[in-house]
């Protein structure tokens, strides 16, 4: 499995908006998309956030990279003031029994 990670910057005082627009808007995009595991979203601090889409190949993870960014400028998403992505390959998850470092 591969994982991509989508690191956001909000405008002050506008995450817990952004975030739950993400859970609304995106993550009906990524689960219709080929190779889809999961998605998860994490406010760490609070002006900031980080999205974490999970894929059955690299190929597939890096292509998120696209979506998130074409999904980013389709739903106005005007309060995200910075965004840094990377995609890598899961060794590790508990997730379920396909994870692993086999993976």
């Amino acid at each position: 499995m591969h994982a991509c990670f989508s690191v956001y910057q909000f405008q002050i005082g506008t995450a817990d908006e952004a975030l739950v627009k993400a859970r609304e808007t995106a993550y009906p995009i990524y689960r219709r998309r080929p190779g889809f595991v999961a998605y998860e979203l994490f406010q760490t601090g609070e002006d900031t956030g980080i999205g974490v889409t999970t894929w059955e190949t690299a190929a597939q993870a890096a292509a998120a990279v696209a979506v998130n960014d074409q999904w980013i400028t389709e739903h106005g998403f005007t309060t995200v003031s910075w965004v840094q992505e990377h995609v890598g390959r899961v060794h590790f998850s508990t997730r379920d029994a396909k994870s692993g470092a086999s993976a």
